[in-house]
């Protein structure tokens, strides 16, 4: 599922993902071989509409040996841990 929004992401720059108890935000800056990119994520409260935190990943910049198949998975997994931990925990773990 979370591969699917990433994929999205790449194609169209914005996604949603909703989870239960969770609806995130996310926008993409897709990094070339000239900058770095951007992931950044809100998350909401689908219920109230509250935000419950925001967060920004740099991406590293394009390359020859990074491949579309390798953002998608760095992509993927910072949704995931935005999903499981949250935006303020994963910038206590070194994020953003």
């Amino acid at each position: 599922m979370l591969e699917e929004h990433s994929r999205a992401l790449l194609t169209a720059g914005a996604a949603s993902v909703t989870v239960p108890g969770v609806m995130l935000h996310a926008r993409l800056r897709i990094p070339r071989r000239w900058r770095k990119g951007l992931l950044e994520v809100t998350s909401e409260d689908p219920a109230s509409g509250e935000v419950l935190g925001s967060s920004s990943r740099t991406l590293a910049r394009a390359g020859s040996s990074r491949g579309s198949l390798s953002l998608i998975e760095e992509i993927t997994t910072h949704l995931a841990l935005e999903v499981v931990y949250g935006p303020s925990a994963q910038m206590k773990r070194g994020g953003g």
